[in-house]
Parts: structure tokens; C-alpha cells; sequence
């Protein structure tokens, strides 16, 4: 990865804030400066993330981590009649858990 500098140096000539008092000190526009500043930063995340190598490695790898989760509840599916004197409840929790699972890796 390529690293980057930047460096700006300059004399200050007056002193003037970016922003003037009157909005400065407005509650709502403060609001709305910080859910964009807050939906930038996000943005700026989601875009670094999908950079990265581990990132990419990881996506990569979802189908195999679906294909193993459909093999643990079919697995889970068959386990449940053996057990005649098994709580269904564990198994309906244990089936809702794999299709959670699955449904966050669909959605990845």
C-alpha cells in the first residue's frame, strides 16, 4: 500500500472562525452537522473496509460458511428424530440460530 504525506504550512493573517457565532451556537444546525459528519465518517468506513485485503478474504469465503451452515442443520434436522426423548425447544433454537446465521452471512 502506497503511503501518502501532506503537509500545509502557512502564516495566519487574522484570526475568523469557519463558522460563523450565529450558526455556531444554533442547536439545530449543530444537529445536522453532526449526522453528516457522522454519515461521512460511515461512508469513509464501509470504503476502507472493502479495501482490505482480510475484508476481501472474508467475503470470499462466505459461500463455503453458508454451504457449512445449510450441512449443520440438515445435520441437526436428522439428529432430532433420533432423539425420541429430546425438548423439541433446543432443536427449534439450535435450527434458529444456524438460519441467523446464515441470513447475516446472505446479507454480507
Amino acid at each position: 500500500m502506497p503511503a501518502a504525506f501532506n503537509l500545509t504550512v502557512a502564516l495566519p493573517w487574522r484570526h475568523q472562525p469557519l463558522i460563523p457565532a450565529e450558526l455556531s451556537s444554533n442547536a439545530e444546525f449543530r444537529s445536522v452537522m453532526t449526522s453528516q459528519l457522522e454519515g461521512a465518517t460511515s461512508e469513509l468506513q464501509v470504503t476502507y473496509a472493502a479495501d482490505d485485503p482480510s475484508f476481501r478474504a472474508a467475503v470470499a469465503g462466505l459461500p463455503a460458511l453458508r454451504q457449512l451452515l445449510r450441512s449443520l442443520k440438515d445435520a441437526v434436522a436428522a439428529a432430532q428424530p433420533a432423539a425420541p426423548g429430546a425438548p423439541s425447544p433446543e432443536f427449534q433454537d439450535c435450527v434458529r440460530a444456524i438460519d441467523a446465521a446464515d441470513r447475516r452471512a446472505a446479507s454480507a
